[in-house]
């Protein structure tokens, strides 16, 4: 690992540790021996919901939408995003649902 690496890894894990503690998820405690982090009072709350069975439901869908548009190029997600709901109402188009009416490739 080069010098480069571990000075952005550093960054990125202090990044991440300041965002738990502005969330409430990690406490930082400073006894004389060194800086500690326990769980916060948010912590159990949030750990609690990664089990849930919203999550386990939000995972299946993200799968299905990579398995659906991943090898999908930009222009081509636009092209079924625009046939599954229609052009935005400011670009002149329809806000119709293509879908419903049977045009949706997906």
């Amino acid at each position: 690992m080069h010098a480069g690496e571990l000075g952005v890894r550093r960054a990125n894990v202090e990044e991440g540790l300041q965002v738990m503690l502005r969330a409430g998820l990690v406490d930082m405690r400073a006894p004389s021996d060194g800086i500690r982090y326990q769980a916060g009072d948010e912590a159990y709350s949030f750990v609690s919901g990664l089990a849930s069975s919203y999550i386990a439901e939000l995972r299946n869908r993200t799968r299905w939408v990579v398995e659906q548009f991943g090898t999908l190029s930009e222009e081509q997600i636009r092209q079924q995003t625009t046939a599954i709901f229609g052009s935005r109402p400011a670009d002149g188009g329809t806000t119709g649902r293509a879908r419903e009416a049977g045009t949706w490739n997906g």
